[in-house]
């Protein structure tokens, strides 16, 4: 409950910072640092909860995003993006929030599924944590994408060439 009351706080302002961040960037063709940072840490926050809620990541995660952690969110450093490209960002973004609540749902049964077999078996079958963090990692990307903290589109690759989701390959 701490991190959810803590992330919905800071959600509220991540929208705010992502609507300053878009402003900022259409006019220079760059995220700001600071708001560039800030977001990538909201969004390092929410994936690490996300992922310990849905049952693919133990223990408890931290308060500090210093500590790594089974499942994280790496972002690259703030990075020139076509102006035209940002401008637009919000119309091109919603083929993959409309796919990413798809897979936010997919993600729900996922989580549930794997409580019940948890209880029976005492493990995550491998394949189902893949499937969650494989919805979870399209969550992150295009949370990053959004909030212009990547400028690469969310892919729908399904390579496992890491155990943690990473919005920069």
């Amino acid at each position: 409950m701490p991190h959810a009351a803590l992330l919905a706080l800071w959600g509220l302002a991540a929208i705010c910072a992502g609507v300053a961040n878009w402003v900022v960037a259409t006019v220079t063709g760059r995220p700001t640092d600071v708001l560039h940072h800030f977001l990538g840490c909201f969004l390092r926050s929410f994936t690490r909860v996300s992922a310990y809620g849905h049952l693919l990541a133990d223990p408890f995660p931290s308060f500090s995003l210093l500590q790594g952690y089974a499942v994280d969110l790496q972002t690259p450093p703030p990075e020139r993006q076509p102006r035209l490209a940002i401008a637009f960002r919000p119309l091109l973004a919603l083929p993959a929030l409309v796919l990413a609540s798809v897979f936010g749902f997919l993600l729900e049964l996922v989580a549930l599924a794997a409580w019940l077999v948890c209880l029976l078996l005492g493990r995550i079958p491998l394949g189902m944590q893949d499937l969650g963090l494989y919805c979870l990692r399209y969550a992150a990307e295009t949370g990053a994408y959004v909030f212009l903290v990547s400028g690469r589109y969310p892919s729908l690759s399904w390579a496992r060439a890491e155990p943690a989701p990473t919005s920069a390959a």
